[in-house]
């Protein structure tokens, strides 16, 4: 009879050891085999040498274990994929993204310089391995390229409210000048000395214009006085502003020309000061007299000439 019963022990022990160890589940499983297995084992403790049991319950114990390992393993590594597929079309997006905003910010502007900056950003974008490292180049180009952008268009203005309502070839051309070295600029600071350097040389340019103007608008005429032995001609400014140009630098030159008949004029002096003498000539003669004025510049340039037919005549006899 104990025989019987031990064999019968010996076989459940042998069986519940040689059960697949998927049908040994942690303590807390809900059908909780562990359990039944340690109370199998309980059982037969007396009875039979329980190191096999303990074996077959350390055995189902690293089996569970491992498992449970490996389970976590196969999860981590999917996560991990899966964060890595994720953070790659994050990032394509960000690119993408970022493109759109840098060629917004540089708006199709024909600026050298925003061009070369919209493809250095575009270069530097393509090739950012982070979201982070896209949004940190993206706001360096877009801040880069409106402020060479302000920049350009603050010294444009500066030029152009230079030469507001002005019609002079000279300063409308150093404008344009300067304009272009605006667009020339590589920085936003040289953009600003190009449109400074531009207006001071137009400020001096319109106000040059404007005496050259001023010059030309200029009509004299011719007097006379009576002394003992001469006729003197001195000429006096019936129109125009002589003296504001001469304040300014500019040199008058004055050609008397002479006539008995008040036609037919010809050259008989040049005179710095306006006034000429007249000694020569026929006794009791009735001559009359014109003179042309002739303005140069500081520099000897000639900005005016008077014509002779505009200026009123002066005539005296000669004593």
């Amino acid at each position: 009879m104990k025989k019987r019963i031990l064999s019968i022990l010996l076989a459940t022990v042998i069986a519940v050891a040689m059960m697949p160890m998927t049908a040994l589940a942690a303590p807390n499983d809900e059908h909780n085999v562990y359990g039944d297995l340690v109370k199998v084992a309980a059982g037969v403790h007396w009875f039979y040498n329980d190191t096999l049991v303990g074996k077959a319950l350390k055995l189902g114990y690293e089996v569970e274990a491992t498992k449970a390992v490996v389970k976590t393993a196969v999860v981590v590594d999917k996560t991990v994929k899966t964060k890595k597929a994720v953070d790659k079309v994050k990032l394509a997006k960000a690119i993408s993204e970022a493109k759109i905003d840098i060629a917004d910010a540089a708006g199709g502007n024909t600026d050298v310089v925003v061009g070369l900056l919209f493809d250095q950003g575009l270069d530097k974008v393509a090739k950012a391995k982070s979201v982070v490292c896209v949004e940190k180049i993206k706001k360096e180009t877009i801040e880069a390229i409106e402020a060479i952008i302000a920049a350009k268009k603050q010294a444009d203005e500066m030029i152009d409210q230079a030469v507001a309502g002005i019609t002079y070839e000279v300063p409308l051309a150093l404008a344009e000048d300067g304009h272009v070295a605006v667009a020339a600029a590589e920085s936003c600071e040289a953009a600003l000395v190009a449109a400074q350097e531009a207006v001071d040389k137009i400020l001096p340019a319109i106000e040059k214009a404007k005496l050259d103007e001023m010059a030309q608008a200029v009509v004299i005429r011719c007097n006379t006085i009576k002394h003992k032995d001469c006729t003197e001609v001195y000429t006096t400014v019936t129109e125009g502003d002589l003296q504001t140009l001469l304040d300014a630098g500019y040199k008058a030159e004055y050609k008397f020309y002479r006539s008995e008949k008040n036609a037919d004029y010809g050259y008989i002096f040049t005179s710095k000061t306006g006034k000429y003498f007249n000694d020569k000539g026929v006794k009791g003669q009735m001559y009359f007299y014109k003179a042309e004025l002739t303005i140069t510049d500081a520099d000897g340039v000639v900005v005016a000439e008077t014509a002779l037919d505009n200026c009123k005549y002066g005539n005296r006899k000669l004593k």
